[in-house]
């Protein structure tokens, strides 16, 4: 039941990631987001314009090597397990499906720039969790209790810890049990089984896409995501669009959400709106220190000498090893900061 395969697809998948990972550092640096973008990371506007690709790509990138180490360990000695249960082909299938339940999982529910193996590993967790509901005494009496003490673990550290991806990680687990239903164990037939849980998981995937794609547009974090774009494209009317837009959504995005659109007014050189937006920008909830800089800039510009002095005290308050802020707050007030 433990030997229906050697685990040389895993090797395989540990040295794909180590050899990314390497890629990645040489084109760059892993914890780049720039070069994440550009090899294939989760990148929400790129995947709703069509880039769905990234879904499986970013399954191979990992965001530093303390991530890389992590998730090659659990690929080691989760994945071994579950290809010795399933076969190298099962144990593949598995693996992919669950790492695209967990992607979009991702997509759906964050709207970050994300990467890692994490999906496709909670997914051999599932796995291993339908061996354990086909043969419950022998898993009990084998792994078992291990395995459902891991899991409970890496569960309520996930939702302790806000930068891991939950929404990755319980996609990828759901995907990666259904997917061990649909592949099954082998030397068992189930279609009774096999077909219901083929056309579950047609059903849950076409479910994130459908639900991912509308949390995206709705959301100021995916609006901002693209403004962040259209301003790095110099397509400054646009981004004052989608800003305007934003600003009409639920969230607690007002303070960037005016910054970048005041930028786009500078752009277009718009300085009396883009004032407005500052000065809102700053009265709104976790203001930038960006905001108040700016804001010094036009207001020094404009000959309201006092107005800056405050704009760029503030600044410096918040952020006083930045020298661009220590250099503006000594022009404006012939004093060293």
């Amino acid at each position: 039941m433990f030997s229906h395969g050697k685990p040389y697809v895993t090797y395989l998948l540990i040295v794909i990631n180590v050899l990314m990972y390497i890629f990645l550092e040489l084109s760059g640096g892993s914890s780049s987001i720039d070069t994440l973008i550009e090899l294939g990371a989760k990148y929400n506007p790129d995947i709703i314009n069509g880039e769905w690709w990234r879904i499986i790509s970013s399954m191979f990138l990992h965001i530093g090597f303390l991530h890389l180490a992590m998730n090659m360990l659990a690929i080691f000695y989760v994945g071994t397990a579950v290809e010795r249960i399933y076969g190298g082909t099962r144990f593949l299938i598995i693996y992919f499906l669950a790492g695209i339940g967990g992607g979009l999982a991702s997509f759906a529910f964050t709207t970050s720039v994300s990467a890692g193996a994490s999906g496709a590993i909670f997914g051999l967790f599932g796995a291993l969790l339908f061996f354990g509901l086909i043969y419950k005494r022998i898993f009990l009496q084998t792994i078992g209790q291990n395995i459902l003490f891991i899991l409970l673990i890496n569960i309520v550290f996930g939702f302790l810890v806000a930068q891991i991806d939950m929404g990755a990680h319980l996609g990828g687990l759901l995907a990666g049990f259904i997917a061990s239903a649909v592949v099954h164990l082998p030397q068992k037939r189930a279609y009774k089984l096999q077909i219901p849980a083929f056309l579950l998981y047609l059903l849950f995937i076409a479910g994130l896409i459908t639900f991912g794609i509308a949390n995206n547009v709705n959301s100021q974090s995916y609006q901002l995501m693209q403004m962040e774009q259209l301003l790095a494209d110099e397509k400054y009317e646009e981004a004052v669009d989608i800003a305007t837009r934003a600003l009409d959504m639920e969230g607690d995005l007002e303070a960037p959400i005016l910054f970048q659109r005041s930028y786009a007014y500078i752009e277009l050189t718009e300085i009396d709106r883009a004032i407005t937006d500052l000065e809102q920008s700053i009265q709104s909830k976790n203001p930038l220190p960006e905001a108040y800089y700016n804001l010094a800039l036009l207001y020094f510009n404009d000959g309201r000498i006092e107005e800056a002095r405050e704009m760029i005290s503030n600044a410096f308050e918040m952020e006083p090893e930045v020298e661009a802020y220590k250099s503006l707050y000594e022009e404006i007030t012939g004093e060293s900061p």
